[in-house]
């Protein structure tokens, strides 16, 4: 992303630029207005329509009307939410400016059941607001997780055996029932880092990836994204207590998990989903720089994906520990 279209952007909003901030494909920036500094992110064209990013804002306004403390948005000048740009090569861009949020990043050396908790109530939070959604028209566009572009341009990126592998998961997640209690708009991404805390309240963040899902596959992506921090030895523990207080803390704000059927048949195939989804988005979405320093990891998750390697044992010792705890 060159900086000097960020900057013809922030004029938009009366603002100027300060710095960059990251983002997966380095396209977040930190800009100020009126002394108070926002967040402004760019998406290209190509990997997002202006009606589903519209309908991203649509769905934040909802979450915050629910009681979330989500970002909000500034809007420009000329009072529009999402300001379009077309560069001298004819790309277009669209940018979002959003509210800074009043809480920090928990590192890991700091995870405890407080943390897991709270986790847990944000996302039940969220669920309940989807569960409750009306779309408000026709042309409110979220991807639906079978349909995504991702999905779509799996075919050539994966060889015949790993495609064999996702279809059956495909499949499998086909079968589960669909409701209001289990099915509706999801964060898709709430890993750590896209969580902050402030006096123990949640606060989540970066919306870019939010689509129609189950409810549960979001409590696995959490879960999955915490594991990757966690070595094998230390595994077995450290999931006993992330997924008890997670649980916990989603059902004081929404619903009992029984409500998604069995946990122990359905979680496994989540995480192992989880995976395969990561390992494809990294392939076609990472920078051909980036992917080099990645190479061991991504070899590794495709041996992994082959194999049907469990993201994380369950014994049944295990499983019956954490059922008596919840």
């Amino acid at each position: 992303m060159k900086e000097n279209l960020v900057r013809e952007a922030a004029v938009k909003y009366q603002a100027q630029l300060i710095k960059k901030a990251g983002g997966f494909s380095d396209q977040v920036y930190v800009i100020q207005h009126l002394e108070r500094e926002y967040i402004i992110k760019a998406y290209h064209s190509k990997d997002i329509s202006l009606r589903q990013l519209q309908s991203q804002l649509i769905w934040m306004k909802s979450l915050r009307d629910g009681g979330l403390a989500v970002p909000d948005v500034l809007k420009t000048i000329s009072g529009d939410t999402v300001y379009q740009q077309t560069t001298d090569i004819e790309e277009t861009y669209y940018y979002v400016v959003f509210s800074k949020v009043n809480g920090r990043m928990i590192p890991y050396k700091e995870w405890n059941a407080d943390f897991y908790r709270i986790w847990g109530r944000t996302l039940g939070r969220m669920h309940q607001v989807a569960s409750s959604f009306n779309e408000p028209d026709e042309e409110f566009d979220l991807p639906h997780w079978s349909t995504t572009p991702s999905y779509l341009a799996i075919h050539e990126s994966f060889d015949d055996q790993m495609l064999k592998t996702f279809h059956e998961m495909v499949e499998y997640s086909s079968s589960l029932p669909t409701s209001n209690e289990t099915f509706g708009i999801i964060h898709h991404d709430l890993h750590h880092e896209n969580l902050l805390i402030n006096q123990n309240e949640g606060y989540p963040i970066d919306f870019g990836d939010v689509q129609y899902n189950y409810y549960f596959y979001d409590l696995a992506i959490s879960i999955y994204h915490a594991l990757q921090f966690v070595r094998e030895t230390e595994r077995h523990d450290f999931f006993k207590l992330f997924l008890v207080e997670m649980f916990k803390g989603y059902e004081q704000t929404f619903q009992r998990v029984h409500v998604f059927g069995d946990w122990v048949d359905q979680l496994p195939f989540f995480l192992e989903y989880r995976r395969m989804y990561s390992y494809y988005y990294l392939q076609l979405y990472l920078p051909n720089e980036k992917k080099k320093l990645v190479d061991h990891r991504l070899k590794k998750m495709h041996r992994a994906i082959l194999h049907r390697t469990p993201v994380v044992s369950l014994p049944k010792s295990l499983i019956k520990e954490i059922n008596q705890m919840l």
